[in-house]
């Protein structure tokens, strides 16, 4: 239900970007200052839903709206 409620309210947010998305991709989805080794480290942390095609990531978009909310509640500051 949240999951849902979540892709909901964002399908206009992100309407530019596809299901999955790469590293550049999720790097602008987080604010355009966010650098692509932090994103590859948050998906080697688990906190993305990614799979490695060679030596790319594909990270999917949800994953990547469920941190930004799990994020902004818990308080983190955004650079």
């Amino acid at each position: 239900m949240i999951g849902e409620l979540i892709h909901l309210q964002n399908i206009k947010m992100f309407s530019d970007y596809p299901d999955v998305v790469s590293v550049k991709q999720a790097c602008e989805m987080l604010g355009g200052k966010t650098s692509p080794t932090l994103v590859r480290r948050l998906c080697k942390e688990g906190k993305f839903v990614f799979r490695r095609l060679g030596r790319e990531f594909r990270i999917t978009k949800l994953s990547i709206i469920k941190y930004f909310y799990s994020s902004s509640q818990e308080g983190e500051i955004c650079e």
